[in-house]
Formats: structure tokens, C-alpha cells, sequence
């Protein structure tokens, strides 16, 4: 299976291997079953791909938006990024066949405040934010949202699953401490295809099972436990940096100004434009209609942060596509 990184992790599952007479064959690159086995188990879903592979002649005389596809097959589920709900919602026809469904799980990205709380007014039923790796087989947390006041968390996690939140080195942190989220259990995979020193690096022995297979996955993510036992997420342990003497996580910065009601998205970078001088600099994407002054970010930020942690400027763009590719732009082309 593809992490999205360029790397592909290979699934074990131990009861499989004890009943099949010979290890399934190499379908694919991406997934190492046989497509026609996968779906003889799962009907509904078998079901879909049928659906979506209509005659064109069909397909032309039907309504395929979104909007279309939610309200001709009562639609009551739906899956998707955070940055796919902002452009679902953002639709009108979608948004208001978004208001039947009774589920709704969104993943693979932060969830933000300003998100969340829009997708509970428009959704009827549940909205659940999901967090999970493809390393853990995709699900490893989910939180139910009930009333949204700051970050979002990632939940609890699900069954057959252990979150661990480890300080440098490798010790319990307690409630409100940041930390390395590691994950334990039935979902952890086996390690990257062909990558054995990787492998290594990011799956370690569990410290607490007496089975010596056992690995957890360290997924090099920033989180802390919430007093009611819920886990946040923080941002990312690589994008820990050091300015002036001061160790900083950027993520943190990040999550607490996409909280400000006038910014959708923020990323934070070090820029070094004078040789020494290494400086905090926000790229920041607006909320529709709103143009905030740097000014009011900064007083916004220092209200609820040290000073050290505060950028020294604030850059307002115009779009991006998603909070994964500002970051990408910002971290390595922008301030180059």
C-alpha cells in the first residue's frame, strides 16, 4: 500500500498466514491482494465500483456531480480530506445535499476549528474526525465532534489499538505535555517494502508485549493528552526548529493562528535573509472576504503565545491547494 510519501508498507495479518495453503500473489504495486478476492468480501463496495462503471450512454443522461450522486442514491455516509469538504461545502448544490447524510468522516489532513464548526452546521448527523497513518492501516484514532472549542482532537483510539506519547527519550509524557505519538497493535504493519533500514528506524520493538515481533510505529507527530483522555494533534516533530537560542515547534504556531476567525490555513517557516538572523515568517490563507492586518495576527498570537513564538511577519496569499502543499511551498521553495 502507498504511504503517499513514495514508499509502499506491507500488511500482515498473522491469522491469514496460519489458514492460507500458499501466500497470496503480487497483484499490484500498491495492494498485494487480488482485486476480485478483496471485493467477493465486500459487497457493498463491489457494488460501487459496478455503479461507477455505467455505459457513457447512461452516464451521460445522469446528474454525476457530487450533489447528483448524494441525492440520487440517498446517500448517508461520506468520506473525505478536510480539504475536500472545504470545497464540497463550498458548492452550494453540495452543501445543501450534504445537509441528509448521517455520518460524516473526514482524515488525512488537520482538522480545523473553523472547519469543523462549519461541517456541523451543515451536516444533520455525526462528523468524526479520523487520524491514522497508512503505516497503522489507515484508522488508528477517531474523535465524534460534540462542541468544538479550539483544536480539534484526534480521539481516542479505535479497537485493537494502543497510542503511546513518548518525551526524546522514549519515556511518558503527562496531560498537556507534547510529545511523539507512537502506535501499537493489530493495525501496524510490517515495515516498508525493500526498505529494510527504514523499516528499522520508524518500527520499533514494543517495550510493553512479551510477543518479540511486536513493533510500534513511530509516526513522528506532535500530540498531547487532553484531561478528558482525548489526544490533539500538534503538528509535526521534524518541523521543530530552533531560533535565537529558543526550541520551537512550528506546527503549534500554526494550529493556534488557523484558530483566528479571519485565517482558513497558516504555515510557518524559518527564513534566514541575513546570515544569523533566522526569523519565524506566517504564510497565511484568509477566510473569504477577510484581509487581516499583521498587526492584528501578531496581537492575536501574543495573546496566547511567548513572544519567541510570534513571527516576525505575516504573509497573506492570495490560495493554496491544500495545508500539505503550503507547506511544502513554504518550506522548501519560499524561503530560498
Amino acid at each position: 500500500m502507498d504511504t503517499g510519501t513514495g514508499f509502499k508498507v506491507v500488511i500482515y495479518n498473522a491469522k491469514k498466514e496460519r489458514t492460507a495453503a500458499k501466500p497470496l500473489s503480487l497483484q499490484n504495486a500498491d495492494v498485494p491482494v487480488n482485486t476480485d478476492l478483496v471485493l467477493s468480501q465486500l459487497p457493498l463496495l463491489d457494488r460501487v465500483k459496478e455503479q461507477s462503471n455505467l455505459p457513457m450512454t447512461e452516464v451521460a443522461t445522469q446528474n454525476n456531480s457530487v450533489a447528483g450522486l448524494i441525492e440520487r442514491h440517498q446517500v448517508t455516509h461520506l468520506q473525505c480530506t478536510p480539504s475536500m469538504a472545504g470545497l464540497l461545502i463550498a458548492d452550494t448544490a453540495t452543501r445543501a445535499a450534504m445537509k441528509q447524510l448521517r455520518q460524516m468522516m473526514v482524515g488525512g489532513e488537520a482538522l480545523t476549528e473553523a472547519l469543523a464548526l462549519q461541517l456541523q452546521q451543515i451536516v444533520a448527523g455525526q462528523v468524526h474526525n479520523m487520524y491514522g497513518p497508512t503505516e497503522t492501516a489507515i484508522w488508528s484514532a477517531t474523535h465524534t465532534l460534540t462542541q468544538v472549542n479550539g483544536i480539534v482532537p484526534v480521539g481516542r483510539p479505535i479497537a485493537n489499538t494502543e497510542l503511546y506519547i513518548l518525551d526524546r527519550n522514549g519515556q511518558p509524557v503527562p496531560v498537556g505535555v507534547a510529545g511523539e505519538l507512537l502506535i501499537g497493535g493489530e493495525g501496524v504493519t510490517r515495515g516498508y517494502l525493500n526498505r529494510p533500514e527504514l523499516t528499522q528506524e520508524r518500527f520499533i520493538p514494543h517495550p510493553l508485549s512479551q510477543n518479540p515481533a511486536d513493533r510500534l510505529y513511530r509516526t513522528g507527530d506532535l500530540v498531547r493528552y487532553r484531561r478528558d483522555g482525548n489526544v490533539e494533534f500538534l503538528g509535526r516533530i521534524d518541523f521543530q526548529v530552533k531560533v535565537r537560542g529558543y526550541r520551537i515547534e512550528l506546527g503549534e504556531i500554526e494550529t493556534i493562528l488557523s484558530r483566528h476567525e479571519a485565517v482558513r490555513e497558516a504555515a510557518i517557516v524559518v527564513r534566514e535573509d541575513v546570515p544569523g538572523d533566522k526569523r519565524l515568517v506566517a504564510y497565511v490563507l484568509p477566510q473569504p472576504g477577510q484581509q487581516p492586518a499583521n498587526s492584528q495576527l501578531r496581537e492575536y498570537l501574543l495573546a496566547r503565545l511567548p513572544e519567541y513564538m510570534v513571527p516576525s511577519n505575516f504573509v497573506v496569499l492570495e490560495a493554496f491547494p491544500s495545508r500539505q502543499t503550503i507547506r511544502s511551498i513554504a518550506r522548501h521553495y519560499l524561503r530560498q
